[in-house]
């Protein structure tokens, strides 16, 4: 076995460890994660600039009904309402 000098702290980090189970450093992500992750609900914008109009779809909503805010670039509310939700879906066009 060789002996070793260090000059300071060793520095032999074990690489055959296993991951600490609900440790905030263990960044392995298993496929069944990802999945709940897309049962959450999903927004689309699309925005006709010739109709000058937004069409906003959403779905995988929870409840009956919710608050459409929208912002603008510097995060001020510009337009806000109540939404009523239908079987988990949203659709509104707006000007």
């Amino acid at each position: 076995m060789a002996s070793e000098a260090y000059k300071g702290l060793p520095n032999n980090p074990d690489y055959d460890l296993p991951a600490l189970f609900g440790s905030p450093c263990d960044t392995l992500v298993s496929q069944n994660e990802l999945a709940g992750a897309a049962a959450l609900g999903r927004l689309h914008v699309y925005y006709h600039p010739a109709w000058e109009k937004a069409f906003i779809n959403a779905s995988n909503l929870k409840g009956k009904t919710g608050m459409l805010l929208v912002y603008d670039m510097q995060g001020k509310v510009v337009h806000s309402e109540p939404v009523r939700i239908q079987n988990g879906y949203y659709t509104r066009d707006c000007r």
